[in-house]
């Protein structure tokens, strides 16, 4: 697996090793639902928002997806453009930012009811191993 990440409510597992996400029922490990399939190169990250009911995805197709778990399709937000691989999601703890991490060191913060991720704040940092 390339990523996983568990809801909230530890009803659902995500997880991705390819070009889809998949949800799995996380008291069976059980798939649920079809994949969620729209980005056109792997997957490297996903992540639940607080509430359960949406997911976040990033792609090596530069892009940050938002799905709809209940209806298991991508929502009406989005797609958002990075400007290289995004490699990294995560939702605020109150739901109303999402930031995601791209390749070129620039991460992307999204506002609440915004229909585009903004770049407020580039990342340089390197670290050494």
């Amino acid at each position: 697996m390339a990523c996983v990440a568990i809801s909230p409510d530890n009803r659902l597992i995500a997880s991705s090793k390819d070009y889809d996400v998949r949800l799995g029922d996380a008291s069976t490990g059980e798939a649920v639902g079809g994949r969620l399939m729209d980005h056109s190169s792997a997957v490297r990250a996903v992540s639940f928002l607080p509430n359960s009911r949406w997911l976040a995805s990033t792609s090596k197709d530069n892009t940050v997806r938002i799905w709809d778990v209940d209806r298991r399709q991508e929502s009406d937000i989005g797609p958002f453009q990075c400007d290289g691989y995004a490699y990294s999601v995560a939702f605020s703890p109150d739901g109303r930012l999402i930031a995601a991490g791209d390749e070129s060191c620039k991460i992307h913060i999204g506002l609440e009811n915004d229909q585009n991720l903004e770049m407020l704040c580039p990342f340089f940092a390197k670290f050494k191993t």
